[in-house]
């Protein structure tokens, strides 16, 4: 966390206690990761392979692809 003068302090959410050293137990939280939303008229479709693999498919152009196109 930081303070509004730009400190940084440890919180701790589940014992509602704060310090100004990092803990030795300390771990970063991993940021969310960004996922691209498709544009509203995009016609490509993600479907799933019966052994499980994810692919893109357009049927607009009849085309598909294993990486995401958009």
């Amino acid at each position: 966390m930081t303070t509004d003068a730009g400190d940084v302090y440890y919180y701790n959410a589940a014992t509602d206690t704060s310090v100004w050293e990092q803990p030795p137990d300390y771990v970063e939280e991993a940021a969310a990761p960004v996922v691209q939303a498709a544009p509203a008229n995009n016609p490509w479709q993600e479907l799933t392979t019966d052994a499980g693999d994810v692919y893109y498919y357009n049927p607009d152009s009849g085309e598909s692809a294993w990486e995401k196109p958009y």
